[in-house]
């Protein structure tokens, strides 16, 4: 037997316990989204300054990790873009992920 679950046995077992959650109604759902949002912007702001530190540390030329890490901090609001090293940020923007996040204002 093996010790790992394809995805297809992952999603089935999903699907399953899913099913006997009790149904929950719109306004419930809301709640539970605000919640969460609201959690996760008191975490991401926690986590800024160790942000904006790892941010120092990127070097030209930027590898995918960095341009990806880039574009989640600035989705999370950890950083905003006037704290992009003018180099970083020249080559960041040549980037599909400033693309995505230019786009998705």
């Amino acid at each position: 037997m093996k010790a790992t679950l394809s995805f297809r046995q992952r999603a089935k077992l999903a699907m399953k316990i899913l099913s006997k959650q009790p149904p929950v109604s719109l306004e419930e759902m809301k709640k539970q989204f605000n919640r969460s949002k609201k959690k996760g912007e008191k975490q991401f702001a926690k986590e800024a300054p160790k942000i904006e530190e790892q941010l120092k540390l990127i070097q030209s030329p930027l590898s995918f990790t960095d341009t990806v890490h880039i574009y989640r901090w600035l989705c999370r609001k950890q950083i905003t873009i006037n704290m992009i090293p003018k180099e970083i940020l020249k080559e960041f923007k040549n980037t599909e992920q400033y693309e995505g996040f230019i786009n998705r204002k």
